[in-house]
């Protein structure tokens, strides 16, 4: 839908920069760096438009390829970190799970010790 929108209004612009040139048959003088032309005023604004696009375009892509990349440096970062936390977890677990027999042993040696001291 969010396409459909854009397209719409990239068509209008278009219309209405027809629009505009088709109104405008005065002929300009555009100097360059080396030489001179003439041309209409239309033909100047559609050129200029069409050039500011494409650079407009061009920033927005490197912008664009910039964050992707970033996100893919990121994406690796967390997945890194992920595996880290894991292991961590594990190691963890395998503490626990010896803490809980030593004081198992624990409890069993002083149960032994009682019986024995009741014993006698």
């Amino acid at each position: 839908m969010k396409s459909i929108i854009v397209i719409i209004i990239f068509l209008l612009i278009i219309a209405l920069g027809i629009a505009i040139g088709s109104q405008n048959n005065s002929v300009v003088e555009v100097n360059y760096l080396i030489a001179k032309s003439e041309l209409s005023l239309s033909l100047v604004l559609a050129i200029s438009f069409g050039l500011g696009f494409f650079i407009a375009w061009c920033f927005c892509g490197l912008l664009y390829f910039k964050v992707l990349f970033s996100r893919r440096l990121l994406k690796r970062k967390v997945n890194k970190l992920v595996k880290e936390v894991d292991k961590k977890d594990k190691d963890i677990q395998k503490l626990s799970r010896k803490s809980q027999l030593d004081a198992d042993f624990l409890l069993t040696k002083k149960q032994n010790t009682e019986r024995l001291n009741s014993s006698l």
